[in-house]
């Protein structure tokens, strides 16, 4: 099912309302009781709001996977001056208001929901997908990783990673269509 906000420049808060209303639903229309989540951009910073909101509310459909691409889900912060290695495995070192969130809500994820992080990076010397940097896109996965979550992070390089390209390479979809589906 995909679900497009007819008003995708509001704010995460509202959208995060707007998914829940939509699991609502489909759970008293169609008996849905789990969903994967796929998330471009805000949609995965309102996914991810969403399970920091209502993650552990059991009257609502499980999350089981949660794909997120070229999500900024440390806003903008420029943590040029920290490795990928080290934000990977100790978290960023300059942290957005949304991330500062994310810490303080992280036990309201569900340690049950796989999470796949995908980032785009144009080339060797620019780290993002023209919109959204590197370090933005995979701010969440020591978080997740600490938090007891299954996670995995892929960068997606070269022609068609631009930020709103992303959702139409070929190689993010197969990378979405093996988590998802455990496919090999």
């Amino acid at each position: 099912i995909q679900v497009l906000f007819s008003d995708n420049k509001n704010n995460e808060w509202n959208q995060t309302e707007w998914i829940k209303a939509c699991l609502v639903y489909l759970q008293a229309t169609y008996g849905i009781e789990q969903v994967n989540f796929v998330g471009h951009s805000m949609g995965g910073v309102s996914g991810l709001r969403y399970l920091a909101t209502y993650g552990q509310d059991t009257s609502l459909p499980k999350v089981e996977k949660f794909v997120a691409i070229g999500a900024p889900f440390n806003e903008f912060e420029d943590n040029s001056a920290q490795s990928l290695t080290d934000e990977l495995e100790n978290g960023p070192a300059v942290v957005s208001s949304r991330y500062q969130d994310y810490q303080q809500l992280i036990n309201n994820v569900p340690t049950t929901t796989q999470f796949l992080l995908l980032a785009g990076q144009l080339n060797d010397t620019d780290l993002s997908d023209g919109t959204v940097p590197l370090s933005s896109a995979l701010a969440v996965y020591a978080l997740l990783n600490q938090h007891g979550n299954a996670v995995e992070k892929r960068i997606v390089k070269g022609e068609n990673t631009t930020h709103s390209m992303l959702h139409e390479n070929q190689e993010v979809d197969t990378l979405i269509r093996q988590f998802i589906w455990d496919i090999n």
